[in-house]
């Protein structure tokens, strides 16, 4: 499912797939609904992933985070989270295979990804996820939608 929001429409609109698979109605999420999530962020860009761990602390959110498909599995395997975020394409597997796992033992999931085109439809529409790059306001406005959505 690829998810749109006011935010996300004009990048949408500058890549060939803009069709919004966000429910019509538009939900909205204070920060208190959301405050304190724990949430697992696997992304193997070395500027990304500090970059998305800072704006979800920033927010008031605790972070763990990993570079690599085996380092997200030992967070996942020792930890509670209610969110996984993690890029699509990983140096040493497969970010959707991640957001299996993650799905299976009950963790919201948000795959970021610039390459969406490149992944076969059926395996990516199993999982909400938005276009790279991510910009800040675009990031907490998904995470907060689908924490509201989850838990409304």
């Amino acid at each position: 499912m690829q998810i749109s929001s006011p935010h996300l429409k004009s990048a949408n609109q500058r890549h060939h797939d803009s069709e919004s698979h966000w429910p019509s109605r538009y939900i909205e999420a204070s920060p208190a609904q959301i405050a304190g999530i724990k949430a697992a962020v696997d992304d193997p860009n070395r500027d990304v992933r500090p970059l998305i761990e800072h704006i979800l602390f920033s927010d008031g959110h605790t972070v763990a985070a990993a570079g690599t498909f085996a380092g997200a599995m030992k967070l996942l395997e020792g930890g509670t989270y209610d969110l996984l975020l993690t890029d699509g394409g990983l140096g040493d597997g497969d970010g959707l295979d991640l957001a299996d796992v993650a799905k299976a033992r009950g963790i919201m999931t948000l795959i970021f990804t610039g390459y969406a085109s490149q992944f076969p439809r059926d395996r990516l529409a199993r999982h909400p996820y938005i276009w790279k790059p991510v910009r800040p306001a675009e990031l907490l406005d998904v995470v907060r939608r689908l924490l509201s959505q989850e838990r409304g």
